[in-house]
């Protein structure tokens, strides 16, 4: 393995992932309506994970043929926009994950945590 990339979300118009075995994104906007063959015209191995309420958001993984990628529902949250990989190579097992960080601070501000609520009676 020679490269890791991060792109921003337009990786089929972005030109720097061409040197890179694996490109990581965030802010897709992908829904189950684009088929991972309309994505890349290579034999890239494609793991994503889109939002699944409402618009935009969404993150996605992209492999080289021969990079050993599996990803890992285990270790993802159950409502969250993170996907993660375990990426076993020659020498060591790495694990991955891809994080869109915006969705995690909006529910952080929505999160009652580190204060309570005062009633008014």
């Amino acid at each position: 393995m020679q490269r890791a990339c991060v792109v921003d979300s337009s990786v089929g118009e972005n030109t720097a992932h061409r040197k890179c075995d694996i490109v990581a994104a965030t802010a897709t906007f992908l829904t189950g309506s684009v088929i991972d063959s309309e994505l890349t015209n290579d034999d890239w191995k494609i793991l994503r994970r889109d939002r699944v309420n409402g618009t935009g958001g969404g993150v996605i993984l992209l492999t080289r043929p021969g990079v050993g990628a599996v990803r890992r529902v285990d270790l993802e949250t159950s409502d969250g926009e993170d996907l993660w990989a375990q990426i076993i190579t020659d020498y060591d097992t790495i694990y991955v994950c891809v994080m869109y960080t915006i969705f995690i601070q909006e529910r952080l501000k929505k999160s009652t945590c580190g204060g309570s609520k005062k009633s008014n009676q």
